[in-house]
């Protein structure tokens, strides 16, 4: 593209993509609360002001799919579905951002997570001291639990500059049981 209406597409063309994949914004929230021996924890986490440029190739033709990349005689022969957002065919409309008036394939990669929840019972001193335990908690705790907003919808926003070839980081959800002599 003529980025400088030069009449001449060469170095001097060249722009910035908005941001970095490096996100120049981080932020994180924690919130915890105790009330007669329950106790409840959150933790929201997310970035801003990140770019991300998808390689066409990373989601183009994983396995046969589906792909608003392909033209539709390459579409004809696809065995799976579409692994992403069908919004656009032909990648005209696959979330792309306009950066300083040039429209890209670029992505916003700002998100907001639920990344860690914890809620939890502490049993009363009173109920414990004739069993000699000193303390008992049970807990329920969950990690990964919720993507609140995210650009990509059809990848983990945390993998390295949204590379489809990453695994997503997995929910965990755990229980416990604390005893102190």
């Amino acid at each position: 593209m003529d980025y400088n209406q030069d009449g001449v597409i060469d170095a001097f063309d060249a722009f910035a993509a908005c941001y970095t994949d490096i996100p120049e914004i981080s932020y994180g929230v924690s919130l915890g609360l105790n009330w007669k021996g329950f106790d409840f924890s959150i933790l929201f986490q997310g970035v801003a002001h990140v770019t991300v440029d998808f390689w066409k190739g990373q989601i183009a033709d994983l396995e046969g799919r589906w792909s608003p990349f392909k033209t539709a005689e390459e579409n004809a022969g696809a065995t799976w579905p579409t692994l992403h957002s069908d919004e656009g065919s032909g990648g005209s409309k696959n979330n792309s951002v306009s950066c300083f008036g040039v429209t890209a394939n670029v992505y916003d990669g700002s998100y907001l997570k639920l990344k860690n929840a914890e809620i939890g019972y502490t049993f009363p001193q009173r109920w414990l001291k004739p069993l000699r335990i000193s303390s008992v908690r049970v807990f329920a705790n969950g990690t990964n639990l919720a993507i609140l907003k995210d650009h990509l919808k059809y990848l983990d926003p945390e993998t390295a500059a949204g590379a489809a070839t990453m695994y997503p980081q997995m929910r965990v959800i755990s229980f416990g049981l604390n005893v102190n002599f």
